[in-house]
């Protein structure tokens, strides 16, 4: 008996590490899918620079790592300068995702066109990026200079609303406290701004951090275009190296530095376009998407189709709308077109999506024409043609389409039956009621349906004002919150340009103050002298480095918060119904 109850438990042991081997084996399977599944891309914020100039690579990977990628492959090439690592969990509609960030600054070690090789982690593997480093560009005459300004133009001649890219560049080889550029405003020209990036180069030897912005410009009119002269307020903390880590007390410099101005020749559209659409651009396309199949169509079925304008160099608002020919046969439908703007370093991408519904009237085969649009190339100045063809759509009977007539009943009596016959008793006379009196009733009816329809209208339009103000609130509330999800963000990723972009959105949103451009004109709005202190510390660290590592971004977190707390507490105060007794 004893033999029989241990050879039992020996088979029993081994089955059970059977099955424990099969879990493990099948664990490990799950986690090799699962670690293949993460996705690895790889982004840089320029990809053309000089050869003293540094650029950022940075590699997302969805999930949480504490490990890093071998970076090896990229000192054939670069230099590393520095890396950074960062987490973020975002939640979108009840969908959690996480992403690893590593921020890794490069510098060429030589000029040409380079390519960052795919680069792989945890079975992962990003896309190649080329790069272009051009030859170490002559400095400016005023690179002896601390701080200075350079501006550029891509072009110096354009033709009226064609795409003109202006950048100005601010130079310094010393710490800043503070930044401040005057907005810039042109009479007959249309300015939209693109970027702002910042970085390294090196001058006649000696560092400098770059802050470049750039805008693009659409001039209105023929002539000369003149961009006036642009100003930079700016606090320098004394002519001590950029780079230097020691810093003692000393008092701040005001400087304002002006740009030069500049001045572009600004030719007329060709003749050819007089009285049709004007579109200069780099490129234009077009595209189309139905809803069903062209082939398929019945009598009073609609159906969609959707026409996609793309212009690169052109803004959304420039683009023409479609008309569609009347065809015989089809009812079209036009709906709200919709459009979008892509920011790029190339300038402005325009999107504008024609849709219209189209219902058939008949069955038969129908021929919707050709759609052409003409376009002036600014690349290679001569008109060009982006076209649609001809379409054939096939419309077949739909039976469900048409209504039956109503029968005609023809079962009419002979001859008309008594009244007593049909057990019905004679008609008893009519009192007709006085003139005046009809008069009157018909007049009260009347007023009173006048003043239902007053007080129907009067709380249509109140429900429509309401409606109104409740959708503006909405849209503030959710822009405020976008902003407020844009600062967090850029916080726990401690990427400070990103910051400083996010709090300059939000505090446009939160005082309603399109013109707060600097972190100076955001804190003449508050008077939380913590805050302003916070704003203060945030230009040192960005344009000085005198901080580095010892500010904590989450302290300026915390006075914002603050100041959302206020408005919104104020709000519902302001809003809050009164009560019905005194107490």
């Amino acid at each position: 008996m004893i033999t029989k109850f241990l050879a039992f438990q020996i088979f029993t042991a081994r089955a059970n590490a059977r099955k424990l081997l099969v879990l493990m084996l099948l664990g490990v399977a799950l986690a090799c899918v699962s670690l293949n599944s993460y996705a690895l891309s790889a982004s840089v914020d320029r990809d053309t620079i000089s050869l003293q100039e540094t650029f950022t690579l940075t590699l997302r990977q969805s999930g949480r790592s504490s490990d890093s990628p071998d970076l090896t492959p990229l000192q054939k090439d670069f230099e590393i300068l520095n890396t950074q690592q960062s987490s973020q969990v975002v939640n979108i509609n009840g969908q959690v995702d996480a992403y690893t960030d590593w921020h890794i600054a490069l510098a060429p070690k030589k000029s040409g066109v380079f390519t960052i090789p795919a680069l792989k982690f945890d079975g992962a593997s990003s896309q190649p990026i080329l790069i272009t480093v051009q030859p170490q560009s002559q400095a400016p005459d005023s690179a002896s200079s601390s701080v200075f300004l350079e501006v550029e133009t891509d072009k110096d001649s354009a033709y009226v609303q064609e795409q003109i890219l202006f950048t100005v560049r601010l130079y310094t080889a010393v710490s800043l406290n503070g930044v401040e550029l005057q907005p810039l405003e042109l009479n007959g020209a249309v300015v939209v701004p693109l970027d702002e990036k910042q970085y390294q180069t090196t001058l006649n030897g000696r560092p400098h951090a770059v802050v470049e912005t750039r805008y693009a410009i659409y001039p209105q009119s023929s002539g000369k275009l003149i961009i006036p002269s642009l100003t930079y307020n700016v606090s320098t903390g004394g002519q001590r190296d950029l780079w230097s880590q020691i810093y003692g007390n000393r008092q701040n410099n005001l400087l304002r530095l002006r740009s030069e101005e500049q001045q572009l020749d600004i030719n007329a559209m060709p003749s050819q376009f007089a009285g049709a659409p004007w579109l200069p651009a780099r490129k234009v396309t077009l595209s189309e998407h139905w809803s069903a199949s062209r082939d398929q169509l019945k009598v009073g079925e609609p159906v969609t189709r959707s026409i996609t304008i793309t212009a690169e160099g052109l803004t959304a608002g420039q683009i023409s709308p479609l008309t569609p020919d009347n065809i015989d046969g089809l009812t079209f439908y036009p709906d709200q077109a919709q459009t979008d703007e892509q920011k790029t370093a190339e300038g402005v991408t325009g999107t504008r999506i024609e849709t219209f519904a189209i219902v058939p009237n008949r069955s038969g085969e129908f021929t919707l024409p050709a759609i052409t649009l003409n376009w002036w190339d600014t690349s290679a100045n001569k008109m060009q043609t982006a076209q649609l063809p001809e379409t054939v759509v096939n419309v077949a009977d739909n039976p469900f389409a048409t209504t039956p007539s109503t029968p005609i009943n023809t079962d009419y009596p002979s001859a008309p039956v008594p009244a007593q016959a049909q057990g019905i008793s004679p008609a008893t006379p009519t009192i007709v009621a006085p003139i005046w009196l009809t008069i009157a009733t018909g007049a009260s009816v009347l007023i009173a349906l006048i003043f239902a329809l007053l007080y129907w209208k009067a709380r249509r339009e109140l429900r429509a004002i309401q409606a109104v103000y409740m959708e503006e609130k909405d849209q503030q509330s959710l822009a405020e919150n976008t902003a407020w999800a844009n600062l967090k963000r850029a916080s726990a990723a401690d990427d400070l340009p990103a910051l400083r972009q996010a709090l300059l959105e939000w505090a446009q949103i939160h005082w309603q103050d399109q013109n707060i451009h600097s972190l100076q004109a955001m804190g003449m709005h508050t008077d939380n002298a913590d805050l302003r202190q916070q704003l203060r510390k945030l230009d040192e660290a960005l344009y000085g480095g005198t901080l580095g590592e010892k500010w904590d971004t989450g302290e300026l977190l915390q006075q914002v918060h603050a100041c959302r707390r206020e408005k919104r507490d104020k709000q519902r105060e302001e809003e809050g119904l009164k009560p019905l007794y005194k107490n």
